[in-house]
C-alpha cells in the first residue's frame, strides 16, 4: 500500500525525516501491512529483485561511527570499509552509536541532526545503479521508503557532500 506522506494515520512520520525523504524525487513511503518483514521477505512481498533491498550496515571502532549501504544480495568488506573511513579496524556499532530514532531492524542511510553528524563520519553507498529500491524507514520497521538507488544517494550527498560516498566496499554473500 503507498502511503501519503502528508496522510500516514496513526502513525506519523518521524518529522527529522521528512524533509529527507521528501527532497528525494519519487519517493514513496509505503506500509509492509506487517510489523516487520525480513529482508528476503520484503524483496518477494514488493516483487522486487533481492538485490533491490538495501540494507545499511554501521560500524565503529570507538572513535567513529561509518555506515555501509549495499544490496542484501551483498556482505560488507570490512577491510576496505575501515581503509575508505580511515580506521584501523571496525566492528559492528552497538545500538547506543545508531543516529538517533534508529534500530536494527530499521537501520537506513538517513541521518537527521547535527549530534549525529558529530557521530556518524562517513555514509559509504556501494557504486552501481539499481532503478528504484526499498530501503527501511528508520524506527519503523513497518514501513519502507521506495526510490530511485541514484536519486537517494544525490539527495543525501547534494546535501552533506562531506558525508555521503560512493565505495567499493562489499562482496557477493558466498565469498
Amino acid at each position: 500500500m503507498i502511503m501519503d506522506p502528508e496522510k500516514i494515520g496513526a502513525r506519523p512520520l518521524r518529522p527529522q525525516y521528512e524533509s529527507i525523504i521528501s527532497a528525494i524525487p519519487g519517493a514513496k513511503v509505503i506500509d509492509n501491512g506487517q510489523e516487520f518483514l525480513p529482508l528476503y521477505a520484503k524483496a518477494e512481498h514488493f516483487g522486487l529483485p533481492p538485490e533491490r533491498i538495501m540494507k545499511t550496515v554501521y560500524f565503529e571502532d570507538g572513535e567513529i561511527v561509518v555506515a555501509a549501504v549495499l544490496p542484501i544480495t551483498e556482505r560488507v568488506d570490512t577491510g576496505a570499509l575501515a581503509a575508505e573511513a580511515g580506521a584501523k579496524k571496525l566492528r559492528l556499532a552497538r545500538e547506543s552509536s545508531l543516529p538517533k530514532g534508529q534500530y536494527p531492524g530499521s537501520l537506513g542511510p538517513w541521518i537527521a541532526g547535527e549530534d549525529d553528524w558529530e557521530r556518524v563520519s562517513k555514509v559509504l553507498f556501494i557504486e552501481g545503479d539499481y532503478g528504484i529500491t526499498d530501503w527501511a524507514y528508520p524506527g519503523d520497521p513497518g514501513r519502507s521508503v521506495h526510490a530511485d538507488y541514484c536519486q537517494v544517494f544525490n539527495a543525501l550527498s547534494g546535501a552533506r557532500p562531506d558525508k555521503y560516498a560512493f565505495a567499493e566496499i562489499s562482496m557477493p554473500l558466498s565469498a
